[in-house]
């Protein structure tokens, strides 16, 4: 069983990039492009964007959540300013970011939440991935991995 993502908070306020939606709570991520707009061949290497930006995740309550089969992921940013790419026209602008999450191989999740629950995970070994990513949704180089075992 895939894991169901319970963001709908950050999915209605961040305009989440889906094709489509379940009535099961699962979702489907959208067809990603096989070219490169111009905008990002000239784009500067991630860490001439964001040298000082700065991102440290954490596992909330790390062993009471597994137990309930939950994760709940908190965030810290510094350097630079979260905000909904939609709102920047997704186009890269210094010193603005969101924030991209990913359990194992499910769909990313981009918003500007710097908590984040995931829940029914199924038993085993989970990684959360968090990175800070730009308007146009390329990595600004700060990310960090967690693990969370489900019993």
């Amino acid at each position: 069983m895939k894991t169901r993502i319970f963001a709908a908070a950050a999915i209605a306020a961040c305009g989440i990039s889906w094709t489509s939606a379940h009535a099961d709570g699962m979702v489907e991520p959208m067809q990603s492009e096989t070219s490169a707009a111009p905008e990002a061949a000239a784009r500067p290497a991630p860490e001439e964007q964001a040298p000082s930006a700065r991102l440290t995740a954490s596992l909330s309550d790390e062993q009471t959540q597994a137990q309930k089969r939950e994760a709940t992921v908190k965030v810290q940013v510094s350097g630079v300013r979260l905000i909904d790419p939609s709102a920047a026209g997704e186009k890269p602008q210094a010193g603005q970011a969101h924030l991209s999450y990913q359990v194992d191989d499910d769909p990313v999740i981009e918003t500007t939440a710097t908590t984040m629950s995931f829940r029914n995970l199924d038993s085993g070994n989970h990684t959360i991935t968090v990175i800070l990513s730009g308007n146009d949704h390329a990595p600004l180089g700060p990310s960090q991995t967690l693990q969370v075992n489900i019993p």
